[in-house]
């Protein structure tokens, strides 16, 4: 049997632990409410549509203008391709040490898409002579078929 002092108390910490769940059940249907309105693309559509309509209007500017400019400077080069060349033979004339230069992101870019070119063929071609020795000494399925290898993970150093 419970004494009576602790009835009081027992009775103090069932109203507390109510309290308690009340607020957090009411926290959480708040956090569920506000996880339904952000994942309802209609309503955020709704409540940003002028933000939306801003931003749209911007990239339908954006590449109208970009179509423009690049439609306004093939009908020039197409129209005067002679001056392009005379600007060209000009920038010879005053920067030479320029000529066949380029810049660093495409000399990177460049030797990135050699490098993985030539690793790309490096590897068709070591399949290539694989093939070429097995069917030279008969075999025509690869060696390492015949027994599937099983690669465990090891457990790191400091265990």
């Amino acid at each position: 049997m419970i004494p009576h002092h602790d009835e009081a108390s027992y009775d103090e910490l069932q109203r507390t632990a109510a309290r308690v769940r009340a607020r957090v059940a009411s926290t959480l249907e708040s956090l569920d409410r506000r996880r339904h309105d952000l994942f309802n693309w209609k309503g955020q559509v709704r409540e940003h549509a002028g933000a939306l309509a801003l931003a749209g209007a911007g990239a339908a500017l954006l590449l109208l203008g970009g179509g423009a400019a690049a439609a306004l400077r093939a009908r020039q080069h197409r129209r005067h391709p002679y001056q392009a060349r005379a600007r060209a033979l000009v920038r010879l004339w005053r920067h030479p040490e320029l000529v066949g230069k380029r810049s660093i992101s495409l000399e990177v870019g460049h030797r990135v898409v050699v490098g993985l070119v030539s690793a790309a063929v490096l590897e068709v071609g070591k399949g290539l002579i694989k093939q070429a020795v097995r069917s030279a000494e008969g075999t025509t399925a690869p060696a390492e078929a015949a027994v599937p290898r099983v690669v465990r993970p090891q457990a790191p150093p400091w265990h």
